[in-house]
């Protein structure tokens, strides 16, 4: 059973009315006083003709400090850095297992390192992680207490584009291309072109008119834009519960921010226009205490009653409340969204989303001190010490003039450099001499001085140290003077640390694991990694990495220079350093002294060593090494041994093998010689076959002559005998290479 809303509405209007910051109390006073002086806002107390001199101790102190806190806080490329819990030991009984899930979850901590510090820099706020750090601590060091609220932040991005000169065809690629964009503008252009078509013969040329379209068209995309943002809360706008110790204290009971937002921005928010705009008007001059007023002591507001408009003012309560809501007895935290006095959203959430911090943090309450609050009386004594010996300069640079009754009057009025007293006697002017006595109220000064230094730490007076003052100081002096000065600003940068900055740290990671559904990629330590929050575990250990330490920046790098001479001679030697120090010790040595040279990022220049592979068997020791060195010694000889047999089983085989291919050639070779003397045989054969043929043709062309019909000429005879001889001679040739082969 839930709480009715008229009874909500009453318990939120009690912690409203209660709270620090929502009606003028001391806290606003003494914030508005810190302003008044850090800004040298005049006392009231000022005299006509007096000086009106007023001292900038409180914007010396707190400017002289900022530089350094900051410079602490943004010296490294990482801010902070998250440590995976490990997993217990007893429920991984497999020693490989479980060195598999603590290597996963130490790069998931490096990368949530690595996305955390890039989005707190880069993207939480439109001017970047510098800015918000600026803004924070500057709010702390002035007004005792700096806020900084986180949300994640999805509201409608719209973007318009003009695209010209398209083609149908291009046009409807366009809007396939974009099916969510919105055509707001279109012009459709039409352009006549005219052609001939030469026709043959003597036929009329034809004269054709064509029509081109294109399109001019103006596209509206509407995306989700989604992030973490983190915005710093002015003071005056920062409400508390009085009984408050801390924001994340189980006894706040309300914490929360009031504002003034358009109608407009409510309604982009997603909240009903109708009900918007029902919403009364707020009121500048009602809205604004003397803290605001005093932040903007230079300007003036006006303000639009005209309730219709969209950008019309609305005041705005973003609450969040320990209730017993659904009356259970116990209190959870509800998100209330106030408006105008009406409730617009009343959500459960499990954590209070504003981040303090206070440079003198005081037991046991909400505000602390800040740096003005210990220097404003200061500002004030000086203030006075300074109008003093200015008026006493005054009258002694311009004595008053006794004059009497002949004096002219109009004379005195104008004085001028060498102007003349018109007087009846010259004894009735005489010039009141002041004697100069304001070189008494130097020491004064000084000690205010060294009263500031003592309170805040800020030392600036060092460096405008006298040169022969510094001469009579010894080094261990100067470097004494500079130390307690950084001890001071130092406590302050470590309370900025482990308060406001790691639980902001913590929580951002929270809201990346529940709310990035999508994956991004970035890159990280010189690679594009795709980064995905959701399979983070998100109850990682946070460090904040600010570079604090004793002494001076020089003599931080050279202790931090020893430290790594110191690894290089362990890890040189070998095993009697009894694995003193490994690859990530020398690493985070760097990773220190790398900021103190003035470089943010350790990327670059070197790259994060390997994490050792679970697997592998640990280094031997120098009796292990011994011992495998004459084994291997054994190994090899007995290996050596055996290559000699091998080698010899082999010759012999290569012997064998070598014979039986001699004989086998030697066979072969008679069997070609064989051959060889047949084939010659043969041809022997057919040679004498072939000469019985000629002969025998000869024979018959004898004979055939001798009976040949008809005269026959001795010529005849002759030329025919001719012709059968170069025949055979022709034959004989064809022959001549089968012998000459045969022979060889």
């Amino acid at each position: 059973m839930a709480m009715d809303d008229i009874r909500f509405k009453a318990l939120i209007d009690g912690e409203l009315n209660s709270s620090v910051g929502y009606i003028g109390d001391a806290i606003v006073s003494e914030q508005t006083a810190a302003l008044d002086a850090y800004y040298g806002q005049p006392y009231g107390d000022e005299q006509q003709g007096r000086s009106q001199m007023i001292d900038r101790t409180v914007m010396d102190t707190v400017e002289q400090a900022l530089p350094s806190l900051l410079r602490i806080f943004t010296a490294s490329k990482n801010l902070v850095t998250f440590q995976a819990q490990l997993p217990d030991p007893d429920l991984y009984p497999d020693a490989m297992k479980y060195n598999q899930i603590v290597q996963q979850r130490s790069e998931m901590a490096q990368q949530a390192t690595d996305y955390a510090n890039h989005v707190f820099f880069n993207e939480a706020s439109s001017n970047g992680g510098f800015s918000i750090l600026y803004d924070w601590f500057k709010d702390a060091l002035i007004q005792k207490v700096g806020v900084a609220q986180m949300w994640y932040d999805v509201r409608k991005e719209v973007k318009f584009q003009i695209f010209e000169n398209l083609s149908e065809d291009e046009y409807a690629a366009l809007l396939e291309q974009f099916p969510n964009a919105e055509v707001v503008e279109e012009t459709k252009n039409v352009e006549k072109l005219e052609a001939t078509i030469e026709t043959p013969g003597d036929i009329m040329d034809i004269d054709v008119e064509e029509k081109r379209v294109n399109y001019d068209i103006k596209l509206k995309f509407t995306r989700d834009k989604k992030g973490i943002r983190v915005a710093v809360v002015p003071p005056e706008e920062f409400l508390i519960s009085r009984q408050a110790r801390s924001i994340d204290d189980p006894e706040t009971s309300m914490v929360g921010r009031r504002t003034l937002m358009t109608r407009s921005e409510l309604i982009e928010m997603g909240y009903s226009a109708k009900v918007v705009n029902d919403l009364p008007a707020g009121n500048y001059n009602s809205f604004m205490d003397d803290t605001d007023r005093g932040r903007f002591p230079d300007e003036a507001f006006g303000f639009s009653s005209d309730e219709s408009e969209q950008n019309a003012k609305v005041e705005v309560f973003d609450l969040y409340a320990r209730v017993d809501y659904d009356e259970d007895d116990i209190s959870e935290i509800r998100h209330v969204f106030m408006a105008g006095g009406e409730i617009l959203s009343n959500d459960e959430v499990d954590r209070i989303p504003f981040y303090e911090v206070c440079p003198i943090p005081i037991p046991h309450r909400f505000f602390g001190l800040g740096l003005a609050d210990v220097t404003v009386d200061l500002q004030r004594l000086k203030t006075t010490l300074w109008r003093q010996v200015l008026d006493n300069l005054y009258f002694t640079n311009t004595p008053e003039v006794v004059a009497g009754p002949g004096v002219k009057t109009q004379d005195l009025a104008r004085r001028v450099i060498g102007g003349v007293i018109r007087a009846e006697d010259v004894n009735q002017v005489r010039w009141n001499s002041v004697p100069f006595t304001a070189g008494q109220s130097f020491p004064m000064m000084d000690y205010v001085d060294n009263q500031r230094k003592q309170r805040t730490g800020t030392a600036a007076d060092v460096a405008a140290m006298n040169p022969e003052a510094l001469k009579r100081i010894t080094a261990e002096g100067v470097r004494e003077i500079t130390t307690q000065a950084q001890s001071r600003l130092e406590l302050i940068a470590r309370i900025f640390a482990e308060t406001g900055v790691k639980r902001l740290f913590r929580d951002m990671l929270k809201l990346m694991v529940e709310n990035q559904d999508y994956k991004k990629v970035i890159q990280i330590r010189g690679n594009l990694v795709p980064i995905d929050p959701s399979t983070w575990p998100s109850d990682m250990d946070v460090t904040c990495e600010i570079g604090l330490g004793h002494g001076t920046e020089n003599e931080k790098q050279a202790a931090i220079t020893q430290v790594l001479q110191l690894q290089e001679r362990l890890a040189q030697a070998g095993a009697d350093a009894q694995g003193m120090v490994k690859p990530d010790n020398i690493y985070n040595s760097l990773q220190r002294l790398i900021p103190l040279t003035g470089l943010s990022d350790i990327t670059p220049y070197f790259n994060k060593p390997t994490p050792p592979d679970p697997n592998q068997q640990p280094e031997p020791t120098q009796a292990e090494i011994i011992m495998q060195l004459e084994q291997q010694k054994s190994e090899n000889e007995f290996r050596l041994k055996q290559q000699e047999m091998d080698l010899r089983q082999r010759n012999n085989v290569a012997e064998l093998e070598l014979k039986r291919q001699e004989m086998g050639f030697k066979m072969e070779l008679e069997r070609q010689i064989n051959n060889e003397k047949i084939r010659l045989m043969q041809a022997d054969a057919a040679i004498a076959d072939e000469d019985r043929a000629v002969s025998r043709d000869i024979k018959l062309a004898e004979f055939a002559m001798k009976n040949a019909e008809g005269p026959t000429t001795e010529g005849d005879l002759g030329k025919r005998l001719t012709e059968m001889e170069q025949a055979i001679e022709e034959l004989k040739k064809e022959v001549k290479p089968v012998e000459s082969s045969n022979d060889e």
